[in-house]
């Protein structure tokens, strides 16, 4: 019996050949091309073909090779290539736990992570290797900031291999520390030190924790350790970076900055570090650069809605500065330093309600996290709950590392609350890091008067006036005549207006 076109296509359709044989789908869409009305074998029956081709050659490989494939391309670094092989596999085979995990580790090379916890995620309830799986999932936590869930998370003492351990310890540490968790973080840190002494995450971590407890210099030679294996090595240069800044070499951070965007030239944070070295030195416009550099990146738009907010606020636009940080946190509403620009324009704009609750959504996620725990001691200290302040700030005068400004506001926060000895205390020390600061001296003048000790209070006035002669002079004057004549109170009045 002679096969007609229709049952030709019809068992084209159904990929068997007319003896009940499976067909391949090269076969099935050749001759389903061939067999159709008026076909003409043309440029564009050619075309037709090679996509059946290609299409073919895709459908044919089985899940073994595809994972082979796309392990290859992530030893090539060709990371995109890698995530479109391994998300056209799980399309036919969601349930494959390497697949997901691959995936995960390629996002992460990405710096993809909100896709990357996603996966890995998927990884672990597919029951994939928790030794492969925890590790990453711990930096994608981290890199989200979300320290709070890697603790939640991830156990590096329930994983069987030492160096799974070591990485997972590591990221555990730096969480630890971003939760204001010191001597958490060093444990956690030693245990990883002691498995894996040389991996660069765990070297990271403890540059880390020594930078925190202000041993620089200590934290400098890890990480050129670690730069010297890798000179690429992302976090590294990141971290250096860092430390150049607050040691004021801002040619060497910046350098530190250009070798990082070299590194990962997708990855916005260097472009966003360079921004604020930009912002803190007065100059908009080559932070604004930064801006449009930043939204040529696929994760770089919200950050640079942040910047736009944040060069807003410095040129005092408060309402943009907020409409701005409102436009982030409508599609990441827990995006911390969109949180950081809105509370602090609202808190400008006088909406202290609003900024209060900002940033303690904030320090729930970072405890430890300076700026808003000093802005949200002024919020409370302009509302009248001086005591609340003292509370919120707290936290920092505990740690080990307290730095001028922070000793400051603490100072006249004890000031406000009547206990003068407290407030002199910690107002010696900010005026002794910072001499030049005449708000912490005219304060500490004002302590030392107000506790009784009128001589060191006139002293201390007399060496602002010496530093700010022109300046403070008269006003300096009239408080020493209010002091002389024992009108406590004019003097006092005076005191406040400097």
């Amino acid at each position: 019996m002679t096969e007609t076109t229709n049952e030709r296509l019809f068992l084209s359709r159904s990929g068997r050949s007319p003896n009940g044989r499976i067909r391949p789908w090269r076969a099935c869409i050749v001759e389903r091309v061939s067999a159709c009305k008026g076909f003409r074998r043309s440029a564009s029956a050619s075309f037709v073909l090679a996509v059946g081709l290609f299409l073919a050659a895709c459908s044919e490989k089985d899940p073994e090779a595809a994972i082979a494939d796309a392990k290859q391309s992530l030893e090539k670094r060709e990371h995109n290539a890698a995530a479109l092989q391994l998300k056209t596999l799980l399309q036919e085979h969601p349930d494959d736990g390497e697949a997901r995990y691959l995936l995960g580790k390629a996002s992460i090379e990405l710096w993809d992570f909100g896709s990357a916890e996603k996966e890995l995620r998927r990884a672990k309830g597919l029951g994939y290797d928790a030794n492969r799986v925890a590790p990453l999932l711990a930096r994608a936590l981290l890199e989200l900031g979300q320290p709070d869930r890697v603790l939640a998370d991830i156990d590096p003492s329930a994983l069987t291999d030492p160096t799974s351990q070591a990485l997972a310890g590591a990221y555990r540490a730096r969480a630890q520390l971003a939760l204001g968790k010191l001597e958490d973080a060093r444990a956690t840190l030693n245990g990883a030190l002691g498995l894996r002494p040389t991996l660069a995450p765990v070297l990271v971590a403890q540059a880390h924790i020594l930078a925190h407890e202000k041993d620089l210099a200590a934290s400098e030679r890890v990480l050129d350790t670690v730069i010297a294996a890798n000179p690429g090595d992302f976090e590294a240069l990141m971290l250096k970076a860092a430390i150049d800044r607050a040691q004021g070499r801002e040619a060497e951070a910046r350098a530190g900055l250009e070798k990082a965007i070299s590194a990962v030239p997708s990855v916005p944070a260097p472009r966003v570090a360079l921004a604020d070295m930009f912002l803190r030195a007065g100059r908009l416009e080559e932070a604004r650069a930064q801006a449009d550099e930043l939204r040529k990146m696929p994760a770089g738009v919200l950050p640079a809605k942040v910047l736009d907010g944040q060069i807003a606020y410095r040129e005092k636009r408060y309402e943009a500065a907020r409409d701005s940080a409102a436009q982030v946190l409508k599609a990441a509403p827990n995006h911390l330093p969109a949180l950081l620009v809105s509370a602090a324009s609202e808190f400008e704009l006088g909406s202290l309600v609003l900024a209060e609750e900002q940033l303690r959504k904030v320090i729930a996620r970072l405890p430890g996290h300076v700026p808003a725990r000093r802005l949200l001691a002024e919020i409370l200290l302009r509302e009248g709950k001086v005591e609340a302040a003292d509370e919120a700030l707290q936290p920092l005068l505990e740690s080990a590392s307290i730095d001028t400004d922070t000793l400051a506001q603490a100072g006249r926060i004890a000031f406000q609350a009547g206990d003068h000895d407290k407030a002199t205390k910690l107002l010696r020390r900010a005026a002794d890091a910072k001499p030049e600061d005449t708000r912490v001296q005219s304060v500490l003048a004002a302590s030392l008067i107000m506790g009784g000790h009128a001589a060191a209070g006139i002293e201390a006035l007399e060496k602002l006036g010496t530093q700010q002669p022109d300046q403070f002079q008269s006003e300096i004057l009239l408080v020493m005549t209010h002091l002389r004549a024992r009108s406590w109170d004019k003097a006092l009045t005076a005191l406040a207006a400097l």
